[in-house]
């Protein structure tokens, strides 16, 4: 199960006057959001890197926000490499240059796990602000992308905020539990397990779009050392398209691997301009462990996602819960 302990205050009154019980009271409640303070934070950090021999004319610029609730840490690193007259240069990223570097490795992927396209452009053609919203200047209008965290809560929340366009997508890249052989890739949602095949495409339907569970089982930790599974929740009146492709390139002029990466690729409702997704890394969990968590907290992380649809974008990403 997904924690949710927060804080427990437990007052035992005997003989003792209102007053000095009101008292204590009060200072557990400051105790009690100091550690709220404390678990629920947000870091953002800056280093640049000068080129070498031949690259000696270019730099890359790395800005790594961190994220941490009080149950689990995730850090997303943007890289971005620039000529000595400041142009933008390609780095070869399957999607976005936006990459998970932290709970895990494997899962969502260190090298640019989403990508946001709009008439054909994605983001990795266009230069990020971070700051720790991540906006990208798309021709077609900005594209913001707004990370949230509660405290005690090891979910991920996103909202993105897209322009109108005439084909708009996004796309996540995840290689569950690890990049080592053997590999047996499965995708549960709620209604069904999909194995892996050779060059899988499926269509998850409405009805089980709420959460997709992404999981290796031949590195399930009861099978061997490993990271966890990943998962992404979804509120599914916003997506018009929910596509699942495994054994596919992310780039056309990448291997074909198969068994390996897996694709999702969600196209909103043409009306919708604020998206909220939810990312997951169960670190350590087993992929039965996280199917049944999915299952029971699914309508609590769908509830937080609504929410922050009718909230104005985040110049810090940190939510607190207060005690009662």
């Amino acid at each position: 199960m997904i924690c949710r302990h927060g804080l427990a205050l437990l007052l035992v009154l005997v003989s003792v006057s209102a007053s000095p019980a009101a008292e204590l009271l009060s200072e557990l409640r400051v105790e009690a959001q100091q550690e709220i303070a404390q678990a629920a934070r947000v870091e953002v950090t800056t280093r640049v890197i000068a080129g070498k021999g031949d690259a000696r004319h270019q730099q890359v610029t790395e800005t790594t926000v961190t994220l941490t609730t009080g149950e689990a840490t995730y850090g997303l690193q943007y890289a971005c490499l620039e000529d000595d007259q400041g142009r933008r240069l390609p780095m070869g990223s399957p999607l976005s240059e936006v990459g998970m570097i932290t709970p895990s490795p494997a899962n969502w992927y260190t090298g640019g796990f989403f990508d946001v396209i709009v008439d054909a452009m994605g983001l990795a053609q266009l230069p990020a602000t971070v700051e720790p919203l991540e906006a990208w200047p798309h021709p077609a209008g900005e594209v913001v992308v707004d990370l949230r965290v509660f405290a005690f809560d090891p979910v991920l929340y996103t909202v993105v905020d897209l322009p109108a366009g005439e084909a708009r997508e996004l796309k996540l890249l995840c290689y569950p539990n690890s990049f080592q052989v053997p590999r047996d890739r499965w995708i549960t949602t709620a209604r069904r397990d999909l194995q892996h095949y050779d060059d899988l495409r499926e269509t998850v339907e409405r009805d089980e779009s709420a959460w997709i569970l992404y999981t290796d089982r031949a590195a399930d930790p009861l099978v061997r050392p490993s990271n966890g599974p990943s998962a992404l929740v979804l509120l599914p009146e916003q997506w018009a398209s929910v596509e699942l492709a495994m054994g596919v390139s992310p780039r056309p002029d990448w291997p074909v691997v198969q068994n390996y990466g897996i694709i999702t690729t969600l196209i909103p409702e043409t009306d919708e301009r604020r998206l909220a997704l939810a990312l997951i890394d169960f670190l350590p969990s087993t992929w039965t462990q996280a199917r049944a968590t999915l299952a029971e907290e699914c309508p609590e992380i769908q509830a937080k996602l609504r929410g922050l649809l009718n909230e104005p974008l985040a110049d810090g990403t940190v939510h607190q819960e207060a005690p009662p």
